[in-house]
């Protein structure tokens, strides 16, 4: 299987779930009129959710995963390409270099700029003034 072909997939599983989400809020009473938007790092895959022909090196994906097609031409879904170097997924799907790994950490977990050696020695100190202080209370 390609990369590409596993993002396809991955893609429209996603859209799947994501349309069957929407038709249980429609059954609740909350509307929502705007199209899915998915998201892939893949130019391929992004690529042939947008080419409504096929080139000679994708004829064999299955037909069943060009739902995204049909989606994105109803304006069901939207799907739209991350460069990899903005890509937030790559922090738990693939090693990093500690650049993209902490200005990935840092927004999913939502820190400020001081972060890693200098958070570590300061929590290392907080903890050491602490356990002497507990220390000097307990003469």
């Amino acid at each position: 299987m390609s990369t590409c072909e596993a993002e396809l997939i991955a893609l429209a599983d996603c859209a799947i779930k994501l349309l069957y989400i929407i038709g249980l809020l429609r059954f609740l009473g909350h509307e929502i009129d705007e199209a899915i938007e998915v998201f892939t790092d893949n130019k391929a895959a992004y690529d042939l959710c947008h080419r409504f022909n096929s080139a000679q090196n994708s004829r064999h994906i299955d037909c069943k995963f060009f739902k995204m097609r049909e989606l994105c031409g109803l304006g069901v879904v939207t799907v739209a390409h991350v460069p990899t170097a903005e890509n937030l997924a790559d922090l738990f799907t693939k090693v990093l270099d500690k650049q993209p790994f902490d200005k990935h950490r840092k927004f999913v977990h939502n820190l400020s700029g001081d972060t890693g050696a200098s958070y570590a020695r300061r929590a290392k100190s907080i903890e050491w003034h602490a356990a002497a202080q507990t220390t000097a209370g307990a003469r």
